[in-house]
């Protein structure tokens, strides 16, 4: 090798360059030793080949692209829907002025609970029901009774209220049991005016003053239904009523958006607020109930909510057993409910 420092670059370059180009002679060797035992077609066809294959996926692009744009928006709409659901706020705007009547009795836990988180949340709430007196307990939340109807409207007008939903909350904890024939024919006539009778006339009278889409949620005590259990025949009745209620409404008047919520077993703090008959422990009523129905009633006001709550359609089930109970309560034992 020369002495001289230029001579010694180009040196160095011819040594690596002669290891370079021997080791890539070897490897084109190889190569070609396995292009020779795997296919025996020339270089120039698996370019045609690979050039066919292009020309082909072109000439379908109208069915691919739809195929990617479907899957991509499925991505998003997967990555988006987390967001989507913890951006739903807790409550109204302050300048929001939604009314919510509710058709049940404070009396009643479930009525109480759903009444007093609707209120906390911002919601003008009017509980119509018997024996309520004149009292208000807040600027935001009223009492009448069933035959002041003419109270309820002067009170939105008053007030520059929007009647966004009306809420028909029968008694979900406390009704005579027993076998049908044992009880009184005063009782279960007394559920059945308190609970279907007097909120079909409010409906009735009400809804022809409106001539915007009203929200109209029926809670039903249809667990016993659904699974069928015996001697509890005024729940039973109550359940079947509500149903065809629903049904009568969605027919008949298209200008409301009813939706049927079947309640299964609630809790409110250790103790069961419903069917406390069955001895089983129920879902927590906040996330079973309270915080599902208040996206169902915001979601009048919420373009993505609307669209969520499209998809979920018109059948609500809320609590535990709802859901098992409706579709397969008929062929499953009540102890189900202790597994599930």
């Amino acid at each position: 090798m020369s002495t001289n420092p230029v001579d010694k670059v180009f040196d160095t370059f011819y040594i690596w360059y002669t290891k370079a180009a021997n080791k890539g002679v070897r490897v084109l060797e190889n190569i070609k030793e396995l292009k020779s035992t795997t296919t025996t077609e020339p270089i120039v066809k698996q370019q045609v080949n690979a050039n066919t294959l292009i020309d082909h996926l072109y000439a379908q692009r109208y069915k691919i692209l739809p195929i990617l744009g479907i899957s991509a928006s499925a991505l998003l709409i997967w990555t988006l829907f987390p967001r989507i659901i913890h951006s739903v706020p807790t409550h109204l705007k302050e300048c929001d002025r939604q009314c919510v009547l509710v058709l049940g009795h404070l009396r009643d836990p479930i009525t109480r609970h759903v009444v007093m988180d609707l209120y906390r949340r911002g919601f003008t709430v009017c509980v119509c029901s018997e024996n309520c007196g004149d009292q208000n307990d807040d600027e935001g939340l009223f009492h009448i009774e069933h035959s002041e109807l003419n109270k309820f409207i002067n009170l939105l007008n008053e007030k520059s209220l929007k009647l966004t939903s009306i809420l028909l909350i029968p008694n979900s904890a406390y009704y005579p049991s027993g076998l049908f024939t044992n009880l009184s024919n005063s009782s279960v006539q007394f559920e059945f005016e308190q609970n279907i009778m007097k909120p079909y006339r409010v409906l009735t009278k009400l809804l022809p003053h409106f001539n915007y889409k009203i929200q109209i949620i029926l809670l039903s005590p249809s667990l016993p239904q659904n699974f069928g259990i015996p001697h509890h025949s005024p729940e039973i009745l109550i359940a079947g009523m509500v149903r065809s209620l629903y049904t009568i409404i969605s027919t008949e008047y298209s200008t409301c958006d009813t939706y049927l919520c079947h309640l299964g077993l609630l809790q409110i703090a250790a103790n069961p607020s419903n069917y406390k008959y069955l001895s089983t422990r129920g879902s927590n009523i906040n996330k079973s109930l309270l915080e599902p129905l208040f996206r169902l009633i915001l979601s009048k006001s919420s373009r993505w909510l609307t669209i969520l709550e499209f998809f979920r359609g018109h059948q609500r089930f809320y609590g535990r057993g709802s859901l098992i109970g409706y579709y397969f309560g008929s062929w499953l034992p009540v102890s189900i409910l202790n597994i599930f």
